[in-house]
């Protein structure tokens, strides 16, 4: 399908593309990290789900928390992945994202 919106940015130049959001993004789901798996020294950079509300904004450089969970049970971010809450209490939860700008951060479920 193919048509320029009715408003559009002077530097977009292309016909306007539909697309599946699964044809152009992989959806995968974190590993459930308890706060008991969170340890001062741990090895294992980490974010769980209840820190993007409380702790992380829009982007996340620099990581809360750490874990020594083992690696082998762990999903991992790639650079400039956004992660989604997958639930909530409020449709604003849901909607609530943030880019993880680095690789190698395990992701908490949900």
């Amino acid at each position: 399908m193919s048509k320029v919106p009715r408003l559009r940015f002077k530097e977009f130049k292309e016909d306007w593309r539909v697309f599946r959001l699964g044809d152009i993004a992989k959806f995968s789901k974190g590993k459930g990290l308890a706060k008991t798996d969170i340890v001062d020294n741990g090895i294992t950079e980490c974010i769980r789900y209840g820190e993007l509300y409380t702790h992380y904004g829009e982007t996340i450089s620099k990581v809360k928390s750490r874990t020594n969970v083992s690696i082998d049970s762990l999903v991992f971010s790639e650079a400039n992945d956004v992660i989604i809450p997958a639930s909530g209490e409020t449709q604003i939860d849901i909607a609530t994202a943030s880019c993880v700008l680095r690789k190698g951060i395990a992701l908490g479920g949900t």
